[in-house]
């Protein structure tokens, strides 16, 4: 990973027009058009003469540009994220650097134009956008709202120089609307969809995976939630509980399989991009801004809902060379649309009709419950326990 922080990227004539524009600018761009590529080298450019802070919505990406920008050298550039700059009561710079501008309410671009003495530049793109709603509970801004509000000059990169042909074929099948139209390289290895029968056997492929990797020198394991939970949903007519593993529990496992990982979980910011080989354990929200050779989507069974708009979407884009998607039981509903099997390997097994109780079963489930709480029928109680959901957070 650090051999790549130092390479000086080849510019495009638009990304070198970008690198010589001046402030109060809006670039936005698909993902992988080098955005946060581009915020860096700005913020490096003008650093020799002027006070810069890029600002930035997670921790996970303040720690990404941290490292690379460190990478250089030494330097005068300050990479906060929001609610850090709201704590400290929105400091001034001479020029501020916003990156992922989608996840900003417009009171926090106008917030962001007013603390810099020198202009602003916004990078973004409003296709990753997540969040309804920021910490304080502001619409997060719409495009068209924040071009009229700034009436910044607007360059657009449409080329994606992170994400391989074959990644990007899956994400069009899945996001027939989405503006990533283009690969500028192939690398033969279709994304994976990888079906097991149960968590455990998941978890074990993952593990000889990591202990056996010799061609990824960056991985990204991505989780749609911070926390484990227990959920179920019916499978063939059974109902079937999953323990869907968390940040923390899936960073013990792979501890105790010597597995060296780092991570991101709620407001503990533990991730490493510096070393040779990098794992690091985050969320699809922690992802935004940071790109992998390979991503993997754990976990990504029916029971495990989305969180906010957008998510599989960012998670995806995160991944230069490779993704893989596994699951448990059914498929998640995000891959529900029809995908051809010539996109990937693997396995799709989607939620159907025919998972579900016909009402003639669901009425003798309910007439057994009911049975069951009467004296004298306890013989009822352990069959009526394995349709029980009250240990589980997700009911579907």
């Amino acid at each position: 990973m650090v051999s790549q922080f130092i390479q000086q990227p080849k510019w495009t004539e638009t990304q070198k027009k970008v690198l010589l524009s001046e402030p109060d600018i809006i670039i936005s761009g698909c993902a992988g058009s080098g955005k946060t590529l581009l915020a860096c080298h700005i913020a490096m450019r003008h650093s020799e003469n002027k006070k810069v802070a890029i600002l930035v919505y997670t921790k996970a990406l303040r720690t990404f540009i941290r490292d690379y920008i460190d990478s250089f050298g030494e330097n005068n550039i300050s990479v906060i994220y929001e609610y850090e700059w709201r704590l400290r009561n929105f400091p001034k710079y001479e020029l501020i650097i916003v990156d992922e501008f989608q996840d900003f309410s417009l009171n926090d671009i106008s917030n962001a134009i007013a603390c810099s003495l020198n202009g602003v530049y916004l990078f973004g793109d409003i296709e990753q956008k997540l969040y309804k709603e920021n910490f304080q509970k502001e619409k997060i801004l719409k495009f068209d709202n924040l071009i009229a509000k700034t009436n910044f000059e607007h360059i657009k990169l449409i080329e994606n120089f992170r994400i391989s042909e074959e990644n990007k074929n899956l994400i069009a099948a899945l996001y027939e609307g989405n503006s990533l139209k283009n690969s500028t390289f192939s690398t033969g290895a279709k994304p994976n969809i990888l079906r097991f029968e149960n968590v455990i056997d998941e978890l074990n492929w993952l593990k000889e995976f990591l202990q056996t990797n010799t061609l990824y020198k960056n991985i990204g394991v991505l989780l749609k939630r911070n926390d484990t939970f227990k959920g179920c949903y019916y499978c063939r007519k059974r109902l079937r509980k999953d323990n869907i593993y968390g940040i923390m529990d899936l960073q013990k496992y792979f501890k105790e399989n010597n597995i060296e990982s780092s991570y991101k979980h709620n407001g503990t910011d533990n991730l490493d991009f510096s070393k040779e080989v990098n794992i690091n354990i985050m969320t699809y929200h922690s992802s935004k801004g940071l790109q992998f050779d390979c991503v993997i989507l754990p976990f990504s069974n029916f029971v495990n809902d989305n969180g906010t708009i957008n998510q599989p979407y960012v998670g995806l884009t995160r991944a230069s060379k490779q993704i893989i998607i596994t699951y448990s039981g059914l498929i998640a509903e995000e891959y529900s649309v029809p995908i051809a099997n010539s996109i990937f390997e693997g396995t799709i097994l989607r939620k159907t009709i025919d998972d579900d109780l016909t009402i003639r079963q669901l009425t003798e489930l309910l007439n057994l419950k009911i049975q069951a709480d009467l004296p004298g029928n306890e013989h009822l109680k352990e069959k009526a326990l394995k349709y029980d959901t009250s240990d589980c957070k997700v009911v579907k």
